[in-house]
């Protein structure tokens, strides 16, 4: 989740990037898009287009990644293990005194 927010902000960085500085007049732009060492409006729009579209897989990966964790089941496997055997550490008599509800 993290990484996905960082995502968000860097590609609404790029984007205020691209509208202020790139899509300004020619002159300012020029200046602006040299300061990043991109010579030209293409080139400056170019990295800004490979910057957002590039970590898309990547992240896209981890997320499939975590999915496959399976941290959910793993959780409730061990919490089912453990409950199951408190209970089997019971006597038989605490067992008796025990309601199906509990």
């Amino acid at each position: 989740d993290a990484l996905c927010n960082l995502y968000g902000t860097a590609v609404l960085v790029l984007l205020l990037y691209a509208l202020c500085v790139v899509f300004r007049e020619a002159d300012a732009a020029t200046a602006a898009a040299a300061a990043w060492g991109c010579r030209g409006r293409k080139r400056a729009l170019l990295f800004i287009a490979s910057a957002i579209l590039l970590p898309l897989p990547v992240l896209q990966i981890l997320k499939v990644c975590i999915c496959r964790l399976k941290v959910d089941g793993l959780s409730r496997k061990l919490l089912q293990k453990n409950l199951l055997r408190r209970f089997l550490n019971f006597s038989d008599r605490s067992r008796d005194k025990l309601s199906e509800g509990d």
